[in-house]
């Protein structure tokens, strides 16, 4: 199954990570329809993006800490999708975290051989609590946009997302001393 990594394109057969199927669908945005072809991939370098750095307030085991980890969360999304570097994305998700290891496995998948991403980036607008819910200790209703999106599959196969509207359900547990995202509620293909 595969994702567009633009959360706008990255998880499970939605943007490479836009799209995420797996975890329940209470979020219930579609991402923009996609396109494909088979032209030869271009030639792109890779990007030159560092991780992002875990701001103080996610540290803390507050309504703001969960928040501000949300916010972090989707700054790995971001990385994980420009580099190919999926590490901090999985260190942050939880092990039965569906849509976050549909996240992770799309971007290995895509940048396994010489595949790449441009564009996809996610921009939260804003963040909403919402019930608790899937054992997590808060809640929130991502709305985002998505940055038009182009996935080049090592087998010379071009995917193209417009970009748009994307809203997920985030549902991050303290696990100790620092916060995981416990569950991801993503928009499910039509």
């Amino acid at each position: 199954m595969r994702l567009r990594l633009a959360l706008a394109g990255i998880a499970a057969g939605t943007t490479l990570l836009a799209g995420c199927t797996g975890d329940d669908a209470s979020a219930d945005p579609s991402p923009d329809e996609t396109s494909s072809s088979s032209e030869p991939a271009e030639e792109t370098t890779e990007p030159d993006v560092d991780a992002p750095e875990l701001p103080e307030a996610a540290t803390e085991q507050s309504e703001a800490g969960a928040e501000a980890f949300v916010r972090y969360y989707i700054d790995a999304l971001n990385h994980a999708q420009a580099t190919g570097d999926s590490g901090l994305l999985a260190q942050l998700s939880g092990e039965e975290c569906l849509g976050c290891l549909g996240f992770v496995e799309a971007v290995d998948e895509v940048y396994a051989g010489s595949g790449s991403v441009d564009g996809g980036t996610y921009a939260i607008e804003r963040i909403r609590p919402l019930p608790l819910d899937y054992g997590a200790d808060w809640g929130g209703y991502v709305e985002m946009t998505t940055a038009p999106q182009t996935i080049r599959l090592d087998d010379g196969t071009v995917e193209e997302y417009e970009g748009g509207p994307y809203r997920i359900g985030a549902y991050p547990s303290w696990a100790g001393d620092s916060w995981e995202m416990t569950w991801l509620a993503l928009p499910t293909e039509s």
